[in-house]
């Protein structure tokens, strides 16, 4: 019955043509005469199969479904919601973000009169699908139409939301991950820091959407994460590994022959990130950390068998939320982010042993004007989203262990209005391990009710450098077009660069309910990549474009690309000394990243005394050679930094060269010249060492402690200095 009479309102549609584009809804046409089918475009852009629905499946609907305003039709919301039961009832983020993902998956675009269309705009408190003959969906093409510095990284056109990760060695192999071109993510990968890329599939198909990459700490292998198997319930969280930077990703493979993904979830899911713990003084180096929601409810997981297996933690008590990001810190601490829509605050969950464990309850970063999403001109539709980008210091520096968040919000309380909303940037950073943080704007607010910023992306350069991109409507005068806009914070994010346009061509709003997408990304070792959806017209003609470009080689950028030890500076200690000489020092002053300092000399034999350390004491040496130091952690050795000891003549290391200006014979000063005198006249043979008292016999010499002291007048009590540093002088 369904069917015929949706076969009788095309017929109708076909003898009156002017209704095609009217989106007109035809009341008897619907399955339940109860049902106000016209009312239903309220909840978002009208679909024929709306006329499916009964007043049985709007019952499934919250009382709020109105203000929720993701750009899908009703019956995909009953779809959805039919499916996940579990989904909140109430409030805003009850769809997961990739809502509209799984709609074009599952039911490629908006059905109107047998023809799927894929653009819509909004009008007032309605959607208006844009049904003109451009804007059809061809089914078998799946989306993907023909297409016709920065670099444009998908081909063909359609694909929208991206991120990126460059080898923590070798800045010219850089991997990236996008939301199309057509169905499912694509990876992406560049042998020559992002001047080309070749686009690869994920293997085994029924991927989706929101890429997220990262790299192990020396490069071996490079890891993505994807939804996949996305249906009316939501979504999988999936896991690949690549151990090719990023040509297959089929690496896991290896270990179970034919399956090259893990699945951590069924569906449910939605907006996953992984981080990998890069850090080699962290006591969980190599880590994998993964977060996303299930419902809104912060879900986390941890792999130590580089992907292979997971365990996983849900933060079911703790605010609901959706956009989280996860780092760790050179200590190996992880920093579990997101805002919380519930109580408009950005939020952290910590752990201090390898996530086994977090911390109960949360720290409250910052308070937000926004929650969850709100429109402005360009992102009317989709809308802005509020979501976390975070990474932290580890470079040594001043800064060292600070942490830093990003995130987009307006400038105050948001409404549906898009005109009346003005979108910032917002960074704040800890110094105290994540107890409390400074909230800071990283550009001018002095325009704030003409340019709207937004989808940024933080990423600290291995210098400490602090770096942040986002689209900027500076230069669109209705706030419709942006540009990518980068700045930067040389003193640990308390101040930031005048910001400087990364795009030539200014990207206007398309009126595709996914505009610009929902979020960027951003990473730098030693040169920047940022990775943005960008809509800019094609070969300046008047078609718009959805792709996603790259740009690279920002100024500002850590000579180092890896987080082995510096290699010491110097060596501090004597040159010559006496043979004999007993407790020779020597020491390094602090080295980047060291742990541990490995100390030896050319001669085997020799004792070294608090070897490990930055302060050792050489014994034994009797032949001249070479001192050599490494600094170490565990990640290996630096490179060696070497001096050389020599023995001096036998005639230099007289003991009067040894004996300090003020001395005391039975309690008695005397002056350098009398004991001169006296010293030169009886047997100096002995052991000579730094400040210790010799009393000297005739044919003899007895050692004794500091502080001793004789009444005999036939002893005579000496103080002896370091024939090292005497013998410095004398060169």
């Amino acid at each position: 019955m369904h069917t015929i009479r949706l076969y009788l309102f095309f017929m109708i549609l076909s003898l009156f043509p002017f209704l095609q584009y009217a989106q007109n809804v035809v009341q008897s046409l619907g399955v339940d005469a109860s049902v106000n089918y016209n009312s239903l475009k309220k909840f978002g852009p009208w679909d024929d199969r709306n006329y499916e629905l009964t007043s049985e499946d709007l019952k499934l609907l919250s009382l709020n479904e109105h203000e929720l305003r993701d750009p899908i039709p009703a019956f995909f919301r009953v779809f959805m919601r039919r499916a996940n039961p579990n989904m909140r009832r109430s409030g805003p983020a009850q769809y997961p973000r990739s809502a509209l993902q799984i709609f074009r998956l599952n039911f490629i675009g908006y059905l109107v009169n047998k023809q799927y269309y894929n653009k819509v705009r909004v009008e007032g408190d309605e959607y208006e699908i844009l049904m003109n003959g451009e804007n059809v969906i061809d089914d078998k093409k799946n989306m993907e139409k023909s297409a016709s510095s920065e670099i444009r990284v998908t081909s063909p056109e359609g694909a929208a939301e991206s991120a990126i990760k460059i080898h923590p060695l070798n800045p010219n192999i850089v991997i990236a991950g996008s939301n199309g071109p057509g169905l499912g993510q694509k990876m992406h990968y560049s042998h020559d820091g992002g001047t080309t890329w070749t686009q690869v599939s994920l293997p085994l198909g029924s991927t989706c959407c929101d890429p997220t990459v990262d790299y192990s700490a020396n490069g071996q292998y490079a890891y993505t994460a994807t939804l996949g198997n996305c249906a009316g319930s939501g979504c999988a969280v999936w896991f690949y590994r690549s151990g090719d930077n990023g040509v297959t990703w089929t690496d896991l493979e290896k270990i179970t022959a034919g399956d090259p993904r893990r699945e951590l979830t069924t569906s449910g899911s939605d907006k996953e990130f992984l981080h990998v713990d890069k850090h080699c003084g962290s006591p969980f180096l190599d880590n994998l950390y993964l977060t996303w929601h299930d419902n809104n409810i912060m879900q986390f997981a941890k792999s130590i068998d580089k992907g292979d297996s997971w365990s996983k933690t849900s933060f079911s008590s703790d605010p609901r939320g959706i956009g989280s990001d996860i780092v760790t810190d050179h200590l190996g601490n992880i920093y579990y982010v997101y805002p919380a829509f519930t109580t408009r605050q950005i939020i952290l969950k910590k752990s201090t042993d390898g996530g086994n464990t977090f911390q109960t309850g949360t720290v409250n970063i910052a308070s937000t004007q926004g929650a969850f999403v709100f429109p402005i001109p360009s992102m009317d539709t989709r809308e802005v989203f509020i979501y976390t980008s975070i990474d932290a210091d580890l470079s040594g520096g001043l800064y060292n262990g600070s942490i830093y968040v990003a995130w987009t919000d307006s400038y105050s309380s948001t409404s549906q209005n898009a005109l009346n909303n003005h979108s910032r940037i917002q960074v704040a950073y800890s110094r105290d391990q994540g107890a409390s943080w400074t909230t800071v704007t990283p550009h001018s607010t002095g325009d704030q009710n003409t340019v709207d910023r937004y989808h940024q992306w933080l990423a600290v350069g291995q210098d400490g450098t602090v770096h942040v991109v986002y689209y900027d409507t500076r230069n669109s005068a209705n706030r419709n077009g942006v540009d990518l806009y980068h700045s930067s914070s040389n003193d640990g994010g308390q101040t930031f660069s005048v910001p400087v346009r990364l795009t030539t061509t200014l990207s206007p709003k398309i009126n595709n309910s996914f505009e610009f997408g929902d979020y960027n990304g951003l990473d730098h070792v030693v040169r920047q990549s940022s990775i943005f959806t960008d809509n800019r017209k094609e070969g300046g003609g008047s078609g718009d474009s959805e792709d996603v470009y790259s740009t690279t080689d920002i100024a500002n950028g850590a000579v180092n690309t890896s987080l082995f030890p510096r290699k010491p500076s110097t060596i501090l200690g004597p040159t010559m000394i006496c043979a004999g000489q007993e407790n020779i020092p020597f020491s390094a002053p602090t080295t980047i990243n060291a742990d541990t300092y490995q100390w030896s000399f050319s001669d085997n034999s020799v004792t070294i005394s608090g070897n490990g350390g930055a302060n050792v004491v050489f014994n034994g040496v009797t032949t001249g050679g070479t001192v050599t130091l490494v600094a170490q952690n565990v990640c290996g050795n630096s490179a060696p930094t070497t001096t050389q000891l020599a023995i001096a003549p036998t005639a230099t290391c007289s003991i009067t060269d040894c004996v300090k200006n003020s001395l005391f014979i039975n309690n008695d000063t005397l002056s350098q010249g009398d004991v001169f005198d006296i010293i030169l006249t009886i047997e100096s043979d002995g052991t000579i060492g730094p400040n210790e008292y010799k009393i000297f016999r005739a044919g003899e010499s007895i050692e004794l402690k500091q502080g001793f002291t004789v009444e005999s007048s036939g002893l005579f009590l000496a103080e002896i200095e370091n024939c090292s540093s005497m013998l410095k002088d004398k060169e």
